[in-house]
């Protein structure tokens, strides 16, 4: 019986696992690419945000001018699609009674206010964590609703029609605090090789804020009126990643 002998080769073996880790290499190269729009991206961590806007103040008023806001922010992402954080707000809400002769004893209001508040973001990829292809698709799919709860710091100044005087209701109260609960829809999208390589990010933003206090412009209009208010925010962030 003949007896078959097979001589080991190290430079053979060290060739052959050096083209299956080739092989293999190259064939996953193609799939982490089509993984996610973020491979290799900072996904996660810490957002600083400063940024501004124009607010529009709903209430009593047919008139409602937008008026500068400043904010500020401090989210942290647990992924591209969820983020927890907060949020600062300062700048001015006005309302106008501009009809001829007036409606109101209070022509006009001015808020210049104070707001901070807690906000929760969901995105569409948490959803449907589709293939994101280039920069647009990858904005739809950052693309968010959020809700949050927060406080809200009244500084109100009025102008008057002494001729209403007498249909004035009850007492203003031009300062005070309020509950505000925010709802907010917006996208983030990336700033390549700014500051470093995946630093920065723009926010545009819609914020709709509830205002559960019938103060919300300083005064009440009538013993029957039971108007609570609101005010959008439309606003633009840069974002710095940590």
């Amino acid at each position: 019986m003949k007896t078959f002998t097979t001589h080991f080769s190290p430079r053979v073996f060290t060739l052959s696992v050096f083209l299956f880790s080739a092989a293999l290499l190259f064939s996953s190269l193609p799939a982490y690419s089509q993984i996610d729009f973020f491979y290799g991206k900072n996904t996660h961590g810490l957002r600083l945000g400063v940024g501004g806007g124009a607010a529009v103040l709903i209430t009593h008023y047919n008139d409602n001018p937008p008026q500068g806001v400043l904010t500020g922010t401090l989210d942290y992402n647990f992924n591209p699609y969820f983020s927890v954080g907060f949020e600062g707000q300062y700048g001015q809400l006005k309302g106008i009674d501009d009809h001829n002769p007036h409606h109101l004893y209070y022509t006009s209001s001015t808020n210049k206010y104070k707001a901070a508040n807690f906000n929760m973001k969901v995105a569409v990829g948490l959803v449907d964590n589709f293939y994101s292809p280039n920069a647009f698709m990858d904005a739809i799919k950052r693309f968010y609703i959020g809700a949050g709860v927060g406080a809200i710091k009244n500084d109100i100044t009025f102008t008057y029609d002494p001729t209403l005087a007498q249909y004035a209701y009850g007492s203003p109260e031009p300062n005070g605090h309020s509950l505000v609960f925010p709802f907010n829809f917006g996208t983030n999208i990336d700033l390549p090789n700014v500051l470093g390589y995946d630093r920065i990010e723009i926010n545009p933003n819609f914020q709709f804020s509830y205002i559960p206090s019938m103060y919300s412009d300083g005064f009440i209009s009538s013993q029957y009126s039971h108007l609570k208010g609101f005010y959008n925010l439309a606003s633009l962030s840069i974002k710095f990643k940590f």
